[in-house]
């Protein structure tokens, strides 16, 4: 039984419940009638907050907090309702039913409030780990050209091992940096992508000494951002 199927029964379960607790209980007042619509006005928040986002993504804490205030909203209504019934039912106090309503709007409104509070989280969260989704992709891009820099060595190069360890050391200094870098930063991360490709049109023609001056400053272009990067944190 998948989670959905699970919390679709639970709810239906829930709902018999409290419908058997309204058909039992004597009187019919209004205060029962509150009790037993707040009482699925919460079982009905529940299920739709656990169908929209507690299958897949509840793993990720922005989406899985939205299950988990339904409940809370759910067992605050029900301790709600069955506190006014209690004292109603038991005659300790003749609670006016707008009262009732009143509590239960107020209850219904904070959490209302805090769903909202939750949604913009989750959309301001969301948007930064697209963008940061995106800068590690292109980085793991970078660095998948430059790994492959060694292989397009020319085979006769002279002192081609010395070429392959100054593309070697590029390639370890970039595979050790930060990916995700801010927005003053941009521009240094758009010169070495256009330093990187400048090097990979060298790399098969250019002599070793070409080679090793264009890695020097590649890697002095990225200690900088590197730099600007960690100030930034």
């Amino acid at each position: 039984m998948n989670n959905r199927i699970k919390t679709l029964v639970g709810g239906l379960v829930l709902a018999a419940m409290a419908t058997a607790v309204y058909v039992v209980l004597p009187g019919g007042s209004t205060v029962n009638h509150v009790a037993y619509g707040a009482a699925l006005v919460g079982i009905v928040a529940m299920v739709l907050s656990t169908l929209v986002l507690g299958r897949d993504r509840a793993a990720l804490p922005q989406d899985a907090v939205f299950p988990l205030t339904a409940w809370g909203y759910l067992a605050a209504n029900l301790f709600l309702s069955a506190l006014a019934l209690v004292l109603v039912e038991g005659s300790y106090w003749a609670m006016p039913w707008p009262v009732f309503i009143v509590a239960h709007t107020l209850l219904l409104g904070t959490y209302a409030l805090r769903f909202l509070a939750l949604a913009a989280g989750k959309e301001h969260i969301d948007r930064v780990g697209e963008v940061a989704g995106a800068k590690v992709t292109d980085w793991r891009l970078l660095l998948a050209d430059l790994e492959a820099l060694k292989d397009r060595l020319p085979t006769g190069l002279p002192e081609r091992e010395r070429a392959a360890r100054e593309l070697q050391a590029v390639y370890e200094a970039f595979r050790y940096s930060d990916p995700i870098s801010k927005p003053p930063t941009a521009d240094l991360d758009d010169r070495l992508k256009v330093e990187v490709a400048v090097l990979g049109a060298l790399v098969p023609t250019g002599g070793v000494d070409e080679i090793t001056v264009a890695c020097g400053k590649l890697l002095q272009r990225l200690k900088d951002r590197n730099t600007r990067v960690k100030a930034l944190k």
